[in-house]
C-alpha cells in the first residue's frame, strides 16, 4: 500500500465510518495530522463526538516501511473517537488485538476494557480476557501488574469491588500466575485466602477451584464452603468446575463429602440454568436418577420449600417415566407443591387463579376479572403442570383455566404457547407423544374442537411452537371427522374473517380434505361461494384433486351457479377433461382442430388477450406447410393458458399446437412476449409467461434466464419467481437445467426458492432423486454419441464434432476438409434449410455454453462431496452422452468401496479404462464410481496421474489434479468449531464476491438489514458449513474489513434448510468427516482469505 492510499484510509475515517456518519471535529484535524506525519511525536486523550471505526485494513501495514503511518492512524483514533480504544464490550476481543499492536501497555488495556466495562461484564468473564492478553504479555508482565496494585490499599480495593473490577482482576490474575509456579508466586496466596475467608462470592469460588490443586488451605476452604454454604455450591459448581459434573463428583468422593450435595446442586443449578432448555434438565434428571436412586430420592424429599416446589415436580415427573413402583403419588401432595410454587413464584400476577385454585372463586369470576393480555407465562412451570395432568386435579384446573384465559386474548399466540408447553412437556418428560396428549385432554374433557382449532392456528411454523406438527392433527382427527367438520362449518359461517381466520380455515380444509379420510366432500363443494377469495381458491385447488369425491356433487351444484362460482366448476371441469380426454394417443387433424377450437372458444375471456396488437397472432402455418392457420388455433391456445388461475399444461391447447409449425408458434410469441414486455411486463398479465415458456426453443429458454436476472436487479423478484416456476413446465432439458441451475445460483433468494420448488416438483413427478434428474436433463444438443452433428443445406452438408475444449470444429462434406466457419449457401441449396441451419449453429453454440458452465459447476460440487454413481448410471451419463463424454476423458476417476478409493482410472477417447499404469482396466458390474480426490488419491499417485495427461497434453476441464490437500492443525480448532480465519481481515467486497461465486447462503437479515453468517449446503451429505463473520449489513462499504469468526460442519436439518442460530448436538466433529470435503471447504476459504 502506497501513503497516498494510506491518506485515503484516514481521510475516510477522519469522515466517521460508522453508521452515526459523525466527523472528527475540525478544530483537532490539524493536530491529529501533524502527529500522524511525525511532526509531533505525542497527542491527548481527548473525548469527541467523532465516530470512528479502526480500518483494519492497516493491520497488514504493521511490518512493512509503512508501519508508522499506519500505527498513527490507527492511534489517533483511539485516542479521540467518541467510543475509545475499545468500542464495546462485544467486538471487545478484536479491539484488544489492535490496542496490543499499537503500543498500549498491560494495564491501559485491562482499564479500557475489564475495568470500563464493568457493567457488561460478570466477574467470571474477566478470565477469558486475561488469558487473550496472557498471549501477548508475559508472566512477569502480568507479576509486575499484580505487585502494583497489592503494593497499594487492598482494604480499599475491598471496599469499591463492586465499584470496579480491578480487585477481581488482580485476584484472577494473582490466582493464575500462582498456579504456574506456587513457589514463584508464593506471595499471592495470603491475599487470595485471607479474602476467600471472608466473602464467599463468585470470585471466591473460581479461584479456590483453580488454586486447590497446588494449595492445601485452598482446598479446606473449598471443601468448607461445599459442605456448608448451599450458594456456594452452586457457584463452585458453575464457574469453578465450568458445569463439570463428574468432575465436581470426584472431587466431593475425594474429599469424602456426602453425596447428596453435589446432586443436589447440580438439580438446583441446572434448573436455574436451563429453565427454557427442558429437554437438557430431562436429560441431566434422568442421569442423576439412574445413577443413583437413593440420593436422587433425598434430594426430593427436601425439595418441599415454596423456591423449590415446582423442581419437586419435575423430579416426580422422572420418577413417573421410569416407572418407579415403590413412590407413591399422592395427588394432595401434588396439588399442595403447584399451590405452594404459585404462591411464591407468580406472587402477585394471577392471583384470581390461585384463589380459583384454593376453592375460594368460581371460575366464572376468573374469567369476569381477566385483563385481556395478562397472561403470566413460565414455560418451566406449565411444563412440570403437563407431567402431572394425569396425577393432579390441581394441575387439570390450572390448564384448563389458563387455556380459557388464553382464548380471550386478542391474538391466539397464548393459546398455542400453553398448548405447545403441555405436549412439551409431556412428550419431554414422560415421552409421551403430541397424539397422546391431545387424547389424554378429550379423555378429561377438554373439548377436541378446540385442540383441533390450535392445530389450525399453529399450522407447521416453528415459532409457533415446535411440538405442533400438522400430520400429528391427521391422527388426532381419526374418530372425530363430524366435530371436525363441525368445525369447519361454524368457521365458514363467520360473517367477517380476519386474514389470520382466513389462513386457519384454508389449513382446516386441507387436513380434513387432503390428508384425512372423510367420507363426505359436500361442505368443501360448498365453499367455492364462500366470500373469502383465498378460501374460494383453496378449495378449487382441493377439489381438482378430489375427481371421485366430488364430481357428482359439482354436477348437481352447477345447474343452480352463477358468475363467479359457474367459473371456478368450469375451470375445475375443464382440467379434469384435460386430463381425460387429450391423452398421448389422441391427436388432431388441421380440419378438427379448426372446428374444436371454434366450437371450445371461451368468449368469456377473452379480455386476457384483448391488449394484444391487431394482427400479431396471425400468419402461424400448419405443420404439413399445407397453408397458414386461422388465428382462431393461437387465440385458443392463449386464452386457454392466460386464464387459468394457477399454471399447469393445458393438453387441449397443447393437442392443438401440435398440428402447427413449431418455429412460427416460437416467432409469434417472441412478439406476444415482447409487446407485454416493452409495456412494463405488467403482472396482472403475467399467465403470458406460461404459454412462451411452453412452446419456448431451448435459445428462447436461455434468454429468459437473462430477464430474470433485470427483473431480480429491478425488485421484482416475485415476477421473477413466477417466471421460473412456469420456465419447469416447458419439460425440455435446457428448461429444467436451467431451472436447477437457478435453484443453486441467483442473486434472489425468491427466485432461487421458486427454482427449488419447481425442479423438486418435476423430480416427483417422475419419481426421481433429484440428483438423477439432474443428470438425465442434460441435453445432447443434437450430435451423436461420437460427438458428431450434421447441418443440411439442401445438397451441401456440414459435420459439426465437439473438440475436447467444447468448441465446435466444421467439416465440409463435400470438399471433405474442415473449414473455420459456416459458407453462405450456394444457389443449389435450399434456403430454408440453409437458414434453419445457420440458426441452429449459432444457437448450439450458445447452448453448449450454457450446459458447460452447468456440468463444470455440478462436477466441481461432486469432487468436493464424492457423490457416486453406479457403473450402468456412470456409462449412460458419461459414455453415452456426447457433451459430458468430454468432460470423461479429462478427468481422474475413483472406484470407492466404504468412502476409500481402490482403483483410479481414466477413460480413454476409444472407449477403454486405463490405470495410471497404462494397464487396461475392466470397470466392475457393481461399481460406485465419483471423482477421485487427492485427499484419497495420496501425493505419489496424483504426481503420477498429472505426469500422464501432461505426457497426452490433456488440459483437464476443472481443476482436479492440482487442488491442495489441506489438513487442519491443533491451532486451528477449539471444541468443533474452526478458528482458522479469527485474525485474518478481508474486504466486504471480496466476502460479498465470494458468496456470489460459490453459491454461499446468506444468513437471515435481521433489523436494519444485518446479519452475521453465511452457510455452503451440501445435501448429498446431509451438512452445511456455517461460517460466521462479524456483522455485516446491506449496503455495507465494499473496502470495509471484516473476518471470519469461526467455521462450523453441521447436520442439515430434516427440512433441508441450514439454521443461523447453531445448537452444539448439530455440529460434527471435523474428524468425522471425509477428508476430501473438509479439504474442499478449508481450501476455498484460505483463497477467499488469502
Amino acid at each position: 500500500m502506497t501513503k497516498n492510499e494510506l491518506w485515503e484510509i484516514w481521510e475516510l475515517a477522519k469522515q466517521g465510518n460508522t453508521y452515526s456518519r459523525k466527523p472528527l471535529p475540525v478544530e483537532y484535524v490539524k493536530e491529529a495530522e501533524e502527529y500522524i506525519n511525525g511532526i509531533n511525536s505525542t497527542i491527548e486523550k481527548r473525548q469527541t463526538s467523532w465516530s470512528a471505526k479502526y480500518p483494519l485494513v492497516l493491520l497488514k501495514e504493521i511490518g512493512t516501511e509503512n508501519e508508522s503511518i499506519a500505527k498513527r492512524i490507527l492511534f489517533v483514533i483511539s485516542q479521540w473517537r467518541r467510543e475509545g480504544v475499545i468500542v464495546d464490550y462485544y467486538y471487545m476481543f478484536d479491539d484488544i488485538d489492535i490496542a496490543v499492536k499499537i503500543g498500549y501497555s498491560l494495564p491501559n488495556i485491562i482499564e479500557e476494557s475489564i475495568i470500563r466495562f464493568k457493567k457488561n461484564l460478570s466477574v467470571d468473564s474477566i478470565e477469558p480476557i486475561l488469558e487473550k492478553l496472557w498471549k501477548y504479555y508475559t508472566d512477569e508482565d502480568f507479576a509486575k501488574f499484580a505487585d502494583n496494585l497489592f503494593k497499594s490499599n487492598i482494604d480499599t480495593l475491598i471496599e469499591k469491588k463492586n465499584e470496579s473490577h480491578m480487585f477481581f482482576t488482580l485476584l484472577i490474575t494473582g490466582s493464575l500466575l500462582y498456579k504456574k509456579d506456587p513457589v514463584k508466586y508464593e506471595r499471592y496466596l495470603k491475599p487470595i485466602i485471607d479474602y476467600a475467608e471472608k466473602f464467599a462470592d463468585i470470585s471466591t469460588c473460581m479461584i479456590l477451584s483453580k488454586i486447590y490443586p497446588v494449595s492445601k488451605e485452598a482446598e479446606a476452604l473449598l471443601v468448607k464452603l461445599i459442605v456448608e454454604n448451599e450458594g456456594a455450591r452452586v457457584n463452585i459448581y458453575k464457574f469453578g468446575f465450568h458445569r463439570d459434573f463428574k468432575k465436581l463428583k470426584k472431587f466431593c468422593d475425594d474429599k469424602n463429602i456426602p453425596e447428596s450435595y453435589p446432586l443436589l446442586l447440580l438439580i438446583l443449578e441446572v434448573m436455574n440454568e436451563y429453565k427454557s432448555d427442558t429437554k437438557k434438565i430431562v436429560q441431566y434428571f434422568t442421569e442423576a436418577y439412574q445413577e443413583n436412586r437413593e440420593e436422587f430420592m433425598k434430594v426430593y424429599s427436601r425439595l418441599s420449600d415454596k423456591l423449590n416446589s415446582v423442581k419437586a415436580l419435575f423430579l416426580l415427573a422422572v420418577m413417573i417415566k421410569n416407572n418407579d413402583k415403590e413412590e407413591k403419588l399422592k395427588e394432595e401432595e401434588i396439588n399442595a407443591d403447584i399451590i405452594r410454587y404459585m404462591e411464591y413464584g407468580f406472587k402477585n400476577k394471577n392471583t384470581n387463579v390461585l384463589e380459583y385454585l384454593k376453592g375460594n372463586i368460581s371460575k366464572e369470576e376468573v374469567l369476569k376479572q381477566y385483563v385481556n393480555g395478562n397472561l403470566h407465562m413460565v414455560e418451566h412451570f406449565y411444563t412440570a403442570v403437563a407431567s402431572m395432568y394425569t396425577h393432579s386435579s390441581t394441575a387439570r384446573k390450572l390448564l384448563d383455566i389458563y387455556m380459557e384465559l388464553a382464548e380471550k386474548d386478542t391474538y391466539h399466540s397464548n393459546e398455542i404457547r400453553i398448548y405447545n408447553y403441555f405436549i412439551d412437556g409431556r412428550e419431554k418428560w414422560l415421552a409421551k407423544s403430541p397424539i397422546d396428549s391431545a387424547e389424554v385432554l378429550i379423555k378429561y374433557g377438554f373439548p377436541f374442537k378446540k385442540i383441533l382449532a390450535i392445530y389450525c392456528m399453529a399450522g407447521d411454523e416453528s415459532w409457533n411452537g415446535e411440538n405442533i406438527n400438522m400430520a400429528d392433527a391427521v391422527e388426532i382427527i381419526k374418530g372425530h371427522e363430524n366435530e371436525a367438520l363441525e368445525l369447519l362449518d361454524e368457521w365458514k359461517k363467520l360473517e367477517k374473517c380476519s386474514s389470520d381466520e382466513t389462513t386457519y380455515q384454508t389449513r382446516l380444509m386441507e387436513l380434513l380434505f387432503d390428508k384425512s379420510d372423510i367420507p363426505d366432500y359436500s361442505l368443501l363443494v360448498e365453499m367455492i361461494n364462500h366470500k373469502s377469495k383465498v378460501i374460494k381458491k383453496k378449495a378449487e385447488e382441493i377439489i381438482t384433486r378430489h375427481k371421485e369425491e366430488t364430481e357428482n356433487l359439482l354436477e348437481s351444484v352447477k345447474t343452480k351457479a352463477k358468475g363467479e362460482t359457474l367459473q371456478i366448476i368450469n375451470r375445475i371441469m375443464k382440467f379434469w377433461n384435460n386430463e381425460h380426454l387429450f391423452h398421448d394417443g389422441f391427436s388432431f387433424t388441421n380440419e378438427s382442430a379448426i372446428k374444436f377450437c371454434t366450437e371450445n372458444f371461451d368468449t368469456a375471456n377473452t379480455k386476457v388477450i384483448s391488449w394484444l396488437p391487431e394482427g400479431i397472432l396471425s400468419g402461424v402455418r400448419f405443420a404439413d406447410m399445407s397453408g397458414t392457420a386461422p388465428a382462431v388455433i393461437m387465440e385458443f391456445i392463449l386464452v386457454e393458458y392466460m386464464s387459468l388461475a394457477a399454471p399447469y399444461r393445458v393438453k387441449a391447447a397443447d393437442k392443438v399446437a401440435e398440428i402447427l409449425n413449431v418455429q412460427d408458434i416460437q416467432k409469434t410469441l417472441e412478439g406476444v412476449y415482447n409487446t407485454w414486455l416493452n409495456n412494463g411486463a405488467d403482472t396482472k398479465l403475467k399467465m403470458i409467461l406460461l404459454p412462451y415458456c411452453v412452446f419456448a426453443s431451448d435459445t428462447q429458454i436461455l434468454q429468459l434466464n437473462k430477464q430474470l436476472l433485470k427483473w431480480a436487479e429491478a425488485s421484482r423478484g416475485a415476477l421473477a419467481a413466477f417466471a421460473v416456476s412456469v420456465a419447469a413446465l416447458n419439460g425440455g432439458s435446457v428448461a429444467l437445467m436451467m431451472v436447477d441451475s437457478i435453484s443453486g445460483k441467483f442473486p434472489n433468494n425468491q427466485v432461487k426458492k421458486a427454482a427449488k420448488m419447481a425442479f423438486s416438483t418435476a423430480a416427483k413427478i417422475l419419481d426421481l432423486p433429484e440428483d438423477v434428474l439432474s443428470d438425465r436433463i442434460i441435453p445432447s444438443l443434437g450430435f451423436d454419441k461420437a460427438g458428431k452433428k450434421v447441418l443440411d443445406f439442401g445438397v451441401h452438408t456440414f459435420t459439426l464434432s465437439l473438440t475436447p475444449d467444447f468448441v465446435l470444429s466444421i467439416y465440409d462434406n463435400g470438399k471433405e476438409k474442415f473449414v473455420k466457419s459456416l459458407p453462405k449457401p450456394t444457389s443449389e441449396d435450399d434456403p430454408v434449410k440453409a437458414e434453419t441451419a445457420k440458426k441452429e449453429f449459432s444457437e448450439l453454440k450458445k447452448q453448449i455454453k450454457a450446459v458447460v458452465q452447468t456440468q463444470s459447476s455440478r462436477l466441481k460440487k461432486v469432487l468436493m462431496n464424492g457423490r457416486y454413481w453406479s457403473s450402468k448410471s456412470w456409462n449412460t451419463l458419461f459414455v453415452e452422452n456426447p457433451i459430458m463424454h468430454q468432460f470423461a476423458i479429462g478427468l481422474i476417476w475413483g472406484v470407492y468401496e466404504n468412502n476409500k478409493i481402490i482403483q483410479s482410472f481414466r477413460y480413454m477417447e476409444d472407449g477403454t479404462f486405463n490405470t495410471v499404469d497404462e494397464e487396461e482396466f475392466t470397470l466392475p458390474e457393481n461399481a460406485q464410481i465419483t471423482l477421485a480426490h487427492p485427499a484419497d488419491l495420496g501425493e505419489e499417485l496424483t504426481s503420477s496421474w498429472k505426469t500422464q495427461l501432461d505426457d497426452y497434453e490433456i488440459i483437464q476441464p476443472i481443476e482436479q489434479l492440482d487442488i491442495s490437500v489441506i489438513e487442519l492443525a491443533e491451532k486451528d480448532i477449539t471444541g468443533k468449531k474452526i478458528i482458522r480465519y479469527s485474525d485474518k481481515y478481508i474486504s466486504v467486497g471480496k466476502m460479498n464476491s465470494a458468496a456470489k461465486k460459490y453459491e454461499f447462503i446468506r444468513g437471515e437479515v435481521l433489523d436494519g438489514g444485518s446479519f452475521f453468517c453465511y452457510h455452503i449446503v451440501d445435501k448429498f451429505l446431509n451438512i452445511y458449513v456455517h461460517i460466521n463473520v462479524d456483522d455485516m449489513y446491506m449496503g455495507q462499504d465494499f473496502e470495509e474489513q471484516i473476518s471470519i469468526k469461526e467455521v462450523a460442519f453441521c447436520r442439515l436439518p430434516e427440512d433441508g434448510e441450514p439454521l443461523d442460530d447453531i445448537k452444539d448436538n448439530m455440529i460434527l466433529d471435523v474428524s468425522s468427516l471425509s477428508q476430501r470435503f473438509v479439504s474442499s471447504i478449508i481450501g476455498l476459504l484460505d483463497k477467499i482469505t488469502e
